[in-house]
């Protein structure tokens, strides 16, 4: 949805919202601007559930398909997360 639009939807039920509201409300962590939780529902937006994960940190990557298909290979019966996390142990030497 663009920003627009969301503050057209917002206006009725929360009249001094307008463009620069709406703009502060999505950085947060700087202007100390939230969006309501009913006001994330009506644009569409879920609030964030808090990461409960043991390890909540994600490497995302690409590999050609000959890469990959050694990949498949080396890391046999091992989860691609063990053997990726085996490997940066590793390479950091922890």
């Amino acid at each position: 949805m663009k920003d627009i639009d969301a503050v057209k939807l917002l206006k009725d039920t929360y009249p001094g919202m307008s463009k620069s509201v709406y703009s502060q409300a999505k950085k947060p962590e700087y202007y100390g601007v939230e969006l309501t939780d009913l006001a994330k529902a009506m644009i569409g937006l879920r609030s964030r559930k808090k990461d409960l994960r043991r390890k909540p940190y994600r490497i995302t990557f690409r590999l050609t398909e000959a890469e990959f298909t050694q990949f498949e290979l080396a890391r046999g019966a091992d989860t691609r997360q063990d053997f990726c996390s085996e490997i940066v142990r590793q390479a950091l030497q922890i």
